[in-house]
């Protein structure tokens, strides 16, 4: 049985959120409770995610949903990318209880294309890590 990485992802207790931007070299297969979204700004990266292996280049994104294990890979060069790792706590139900959900967004994949594309969420990713480093200076 292969065994992997527990990432621990701490927050600041006012946000559930963690955003920044990042060059990714490398990382090993791991999970992490967190969902994490990964944005390419520039370059490319491959994500394995389970048994799928993933190469994502400018403007391409991907959710990583709470629990998958996985591993990300600078594919060549340098790359820049946006990191928006979301605690579980964002999807608490009436009773304050976690519910983790399993959600869908993939620009690499064409099974479940969305309808005018993906540019939009990889700006509003941007306003979000923008907005973070605003509150943080």
């Amino acid at each position: 049985m292969s065994s992997y990485i527990f990432e621990t992802v701490e927050f600041e207790k006012k946000y559930p959120v963690n955003a920044f931007v990042a060059s990714i070299q490398s990382s090993s297969f791991h999970w992490h409770y967190e969902y994490e979204l990964l944005a390419v700004l520039k370059g490319s990266i491959t994500v394995r995610v389970s048994s799928r292996v993933l190469v994502l280049k400018k403007n391409d994104i991907i959710l990583i949903n709470s629990k998958s294990v996985h591993e990300i890979q600078c594919e060549q060069g340098d790359n820049l990318c946006i990191v928006l790792q979301l605690d579980p706590a964002l999807f608490k139900n009436e009773k304050g209880e976690t519910i983790f959900y399993r959600f869908y967004l993939n620009s690499v994949a064409d099974e479940l294309p969305v309808r005018g594309g993906y540019l939009h969420f990889v700006r509003r990713a941007a306003r979000i890590v923008l907005g973070s480093l605003k509150k943080s200076s």
